[in-house]
C-alpha cells in the first residue's frame, strides 16, 4: 500500500483515497498510518465505515475525510454477501457528528436513488455525496454493451461485473 501511495505522490497527486468495503479493521488503520507517514500534508480519504468508533480510529490513524456507507450503493453486494451494513442516513448522522468533534468531514458513499437522498445526506452532516448509479447507465461513459438473447441491452460499469435486470 505505501509503495503505491509513494508512486502516486511522486507523480503529483494531491489527495489519496484508501478504500475497502469494511474500513473499520486493523489492516485499514495500519494502511492509513503507513500512507500518512509518507506525507503529513496530503489529504487522505479513508473508508468505508458506519459508526463513530470507526471515524475516531481512522482519524487517529491520519485520515482527513471519512467515507460513510457499507451496503447502500446500487452495485454494492456487501449486505447480501456478509449480512453487514447500516441505513445510510443513520450512519452519516452518527459519523458526521463524530468527525465534526475532530474538525474533519465525512462523505456519504452510496444510497442515492432519488434527489431527496442527496439532501438527506447533506442534512445529516455529509460534506460531499458520492453518486454512481445515476451516471452508470449513460451511453456517454466508457463501457461494453451486451444484449443476451432474452434480455434488454445492458451496459456494464467499468470495473464492475455485468448485471442483467
Amino acid at each position: 500500500m505505501a509503495g503505491k501511495a509513494k508512486q502516486l505522490l511522486d507523480a503529483g497527486v494531491d489527495t489519496l483515497v484508501v478504500d475497502t468495503a469494511h474500513g473499520h479493521q486493523e489492516s485499514m488503520i495500519s494502511a492509513v498510518r503507513a500512507v500518512r507517514a509518507l506525507d503529513p500534508q496530503v489529504p487522505i480519504v479513508a473508508g468505508n465505515i458506519v459508526a463513530a468508533e470507526g471515524v475516531r480510529d481512522l482519524i487517529e490513524a491520519g485520515a482527513d475525510i471519512i467515507k460513510v456507507g457499507v451496503g447502500p450503493g446500487a452495485m454494492c453486494t456487501t449486505r447480501m454477501m456478509t449480512g453487514v451494513g447500516r441505513p445510510q442516513f443513520s450512519a452519516v448522522l452518527e459519523c458526521a457528528a463524530e468527525a465534526k468533534k475532530h474538525g474533519k468531514h465525512v462523505w456519504a458513499d452510496g444510497g442515492v436513488r432519488h434527489p431527496r437522498d442527496v439532501a438527506m445526506a447533506l442534512a445529516a452532516g455529509a460534506s460531499n455525496v458520492m453518486i454512481g448509479s445515476w451516471f452508470a447507465g449513460r451511453t456517454s461513459r466508457p463501457a461494453t454493451s451486451s444484449s443476451p438473447p432474452t434480455a434488454v441491452t445492458t451496459r456494464s460499469p467499468s470495473g464492475w461485473p455485468p448485471r442483467v435486470p
